[in-house]
């Protein structure tokens, strides 16, 4: 790395230098470590407090350190001015020292950049493909963010619609006269808040399906791995199947309760979530209409209309709300049956909010610790334990 140089002494009350967040400039921290471990010219550090990892050296013949600790990525820099560590503002040479710092810390920065793209290209990425193709790799969790979501537009349908049951008085006008236009607005105004609480709760509903079968296509993905089934699927081709590919993969032994899920999965899936992410158009021609002379346009589907999710967004269907009568009571008993069911294991090891390894020594020791309810707590909780002090920084 070029005008960089190792440092030969121990950086003494580094933490107390010039600090720098670069975390914007390097979003992932392992890679700027792998970099520095390639280089002959930095030293790491004994661990500090809530300091993960750090490496000293020389840039431009000035001590500098890059820590990744508890609250980010950071730079420390050696004062230019060490009687000027706390930078007073009424300091000329305190100024001077800022605009120096500056320009040395993007220097600095540059050259990193600059070596982090050479490893990412020249090591990095192979390692990423021959991992992709060995299994050996960690699916991000995350289920929590989706549920909460889901639950975040589900709430706030289901207070819509209870606003919508709820009536209004007429709007009170001022004593005095009035036009008929005011009085008749004032007659109106319940009615027009009316709808547009049933449109707002159309918009939470579209949002709360969607944001579901995306939390389930998320944890079909994440049993993948923790399933007895399928254990050898590739893993960049199962991602990339549809949602009835990937729930057959996964729950191919199917009893009777499994076969009902499955078909009511499908049926919920294609009724809502697919209308809306195929552009708000339904298959077989629903969503078209053929015209009757004096009469107007007719839905392709008639008086079944009234069945259809898009319904409840026209203008002749007040007061419709499938979603809230059909799909959530399904969503809620789906939820369970996953909790309860043959993947009752692996989704307790979800909601921990746990990253999921596809590597095949996981994969072992998952299905050996699942033969026991004792034996699968004690592992639970010492992995829970192992994590929680690997986020706190904590050796």
């Amino acid at each position: 790395m070029k005008d960089f140089s190792i440092l030969d002494s121990y950086p003494t009350g580094w933490q107390g230098w010039v600090r720098y967040d670069i975390g914007d400039e390097f979003p992932v921290p392992g890679i700027l470590k792998v970099t520095f471990s390639l280089s002959a010219c930095v030293r790491q550090l004994d661990y500090s407090e809530k300091t993960q990892w750090a490496f000293s050296f020389q840039f431009q013949n000035r001590p500098s350190v890059v820590a990744f600790q508890k609250f980010g990525l950071r730079l420390y820099i050696q004062p230019e001015f060490p009687s000027f560590t706390n930078r007073p503002s009424s300091s000329d040479k305190t100024d001077l020292g800022n605009s120096l710092d500056f320009q040395y810390k993007d220097g600095l920065l540059q050259v990193l950049k600059k070596s982090v793209r050479l490893v990412e290209n020249g090591i990095l990425k192979s390692v990423g493909v021959a991992s992709l193709k060995s299994r050996d790799l960690i699916i991000r969790n995350d289920y929590r963010a989706i549920h909460e979501m889901y639950e975040y537009f589900r709430f706030a349908s289901t207070q819509l619609s209870k606003d919508v049951d709820r009536q209004e008085d007429m709007q009170r006008l001022p004593e005095g006269d009035h036009t008929a236009g005011e009085v008749i607005k004032a007659a109106l105004a319940p009615w027009f808040a009316l709808r547009e609480r049933e449109r707002e709760r159309g918009y939470n509903d579209v949002a709360s399906v969607l944001s579901f079968f995306s939390l389930l296509e998320h944890v079909l993905v994440l049993l993948l791995p923790l399933s007895q089934n399928n254990i050898s699927v590739d893993i960049d081709t199962f991602i990339g199947l549809p949602l009835t590919d990937k729930w057959t993969a996964i729950f191919s032994n199917a009893s009777p309760i499994d076969s009902r899920m499955r078909e009511k999965v499908f049926q919920i899936a294609d009724k809502y979530r697919n209308f809306y992410s195929h552009g708000g158009v339904s298959k077989r021609g629903k969503s078209a209409y053929f015209t009757v002379p004096t009469i107007g346009s007719i839905p392709m589907s008639l008086s079944k209309v009234k069945n259809d999710v898009y319904f409840p967004f026209l203008e002749i269907a007040s007061g419709s709300n499938l979603v809230e009568i059909e799909v959530f009571p399904f969503f809620d008993e789906l939820e369970l049956w996953l909790k309860q069911g043959s993947s009752s294991f692996a989704m307790r090891f979800i909601e921990e909010g746990f990253d999921v390894p596809f590597s095949k020594k996981f994969v072992e020791t998952f299905l050996e610790v699942t033969r026991s309810e004792e034996e699968f707590e004690d592992w639970m909780q010492t992995r829970s334990e192992v994590l929680d002090r690997f986020h706190n920084f904590e050796s």
